[in-house]
């Protein structure tokens, strides 16, 4: 069976067994076949989010609480990304793909527009990564948590990328060339 076949199957199975949770009729805001939550992935969503009533706040609950409660895992190198937030969740630990859709299905659910971007490193292909752009205050804002992860677990560095503004969702990235917004 080849990969597309095999996604597509995943794909299917999931929409017929009911766990996939659609937020609203913007399609910005709803699960995508790349970033999947279910109804206990939005439990634990809404419990990180309680205590925020604006965008910012959502944004930055979804930050801290994934900044603080998980690690790079530096042995982990999938054949293929196939999104699971009950994955995440349960494992504590993953790369910038599995940090970049955690945080857009979080901001998702929420209501937040928040969209994963995958590239490669400029003037290196082979150096693949993704990251997130959320819109909050009226400003797109480029955010790195793997990067922050990876600094904070290992350096307790306070120098961490955050958020840093950009002009829009599609703007270029200074590091990166954008093959993939989703």
């Amino acid at each position: 069976m080849t990969t597309a076949v095999a996604l597509t199957f995943v794909f299917v199975l999931t929409i017929f067994s009911g766990t996939l949770v659609v937020t609203s009729g913007n399609s910005g805001l709803e699960n995508g076949v790349e970033t999947m939550w279910d109804n206990d992935s939005q439990a634990v969503f809404d419990e990180i989010c309680a205590d925020a009533s604006t965008d910012k706040e959502i944004v930055v609950a979804a930050y801290y609480w994934i900044l603080n409660n998980f690690v790079y895992d530096e042995d982990y190198y999938p054949a293929y990304q196939c999104f699971n937030a009950k994955r995440a969740l349960t494992l504590k630990s993953g790369i910038c793909y599995d940090f970049a859709n955690l945080f857009t299905a979080i901001c998702r659910s929420q209501g937040v527009r928040c969209y994963c971007l995958n590239g490669a490193k400029k003037g290196d292909r082979a150096a693949k990564h993704s990251w997130n752009r959320v819109y909050f205050d009226g400003v797109w804002w480029n955010v790195d948590l793997s990067y922050d992860i990876a600094r904070y677990n290992r350096l307790r560095d306070l120098k961490l990328y955050g958020f840093h503004a950009c002009e829009n969702l599609n703007s270029p990235d200074v590091d990166f060339v954008i093959t993939k917004i989703y």
